[in-house]
Parts: C-alpha cells; structure tokens; sequence
C-alpha cells in the first residue's frame, strides 16, 4: 500500500506553489502529475520551466514531448496510468485509477475550498486506514533550497 502525504503549498500562487513542491519531490525519484484540466497542465509546464535554475525540473507532457525514461517529471491527463513512484494528484482522481505508486501526494492550497475537497479526502483515507501523513510548506520547504 502506497504511503499518502497532503502537502501543503505555500501561500500564494497554487501552480508556483506546486512547481516548487515538485522540484523538492524530485529528490525522491520520478514523479507523475495528474490533472483534470488541460489548462492546468500548460500553466504548471510554465512555472516549471520558469523556476530558478538551481530548482529547474526537466519535464514532459504524456502523450505529446514526454520521455518516460528520461523525464524526471511527466504531466498527465485523467484516464492514463502509470508505472512511476511518486504521484502528485493536483485533481479529483483516486490514486487506484493510476497505478500502484510507493508514494501518493495531495497537494493543499489556501483556497478554501480545496482545503475541503483534501480534508474530506484525508478523512476518507483515515477511516480507509491507510494512515494520511500532513506536511506543511514550512516543514518541506525547510531545506534551504525552496
């Protein structure tokens, strides 16, 4: 069984946010990203290349430039699934339409209602029994380099 982590991003702008707990993910092995929503995708691909160089993140966009051997990072639409390790879903998935992953990251924002939408599914996971961990942007980004 995966290990589940909510990882709250920083305030702010939630696709920088998430760039940033991507490149700080990365140091961990290859990471998968999902998505509902194609825009969401091309703006996340965006601040991904516009991060500092010392948190660049080479990346690829399923189905279109992505190398799945070579990418550390890969954004995917919904109704793929994927061999990779590490899945952030920055959607509405459940993580057993993907794979099965080592690690499953639920991205939290300030916005109040994503706070809801991750709490219920914290809840979900818990009464599920599957032990959610929640980590806080001042913890992950503690490192120096976020």
């Amino acid at each position: 069984m995966p290990t589940f982590a909510f990882y709250e991003l920083s305030p702010g702008n939630r696709p920088e946010g998430l760039a940033r707990l991507i490149s700080f993910l990365v140091s961990q092995g290859k990471v998968a990203v999902f998505f509902d929503e194609q825009a969401m995708i091309a703006r996340l691909g965006e601040c991904l290349w516009n991060l500092p160089p010392s948190l660049l993140v080479p990346h690829g966009v399923h189905g279109k430039d992505a190398d799945e051997e070579l990418d550390p990072v890969i954004l995917y639409p919904p109704g793929v699934s994927t061999q990779r390790r590490i899945v952030v879903l920055a959607s509405c998935l459940s993580y057993s339409e993907i794979g099965e992953p080592d690690l499953v990251v639920e991205p939290v924002s300030s916005d109040p209602q994503d706070k809801k939408e991750r709490r219920d599914r914290f809840k979900q996971y818990r009464e599920e029994g599957k032990n959610p961990l929640f980590v806080s942007w001042k913890e992950w980004g503690s490192s120096g380099s976020i």
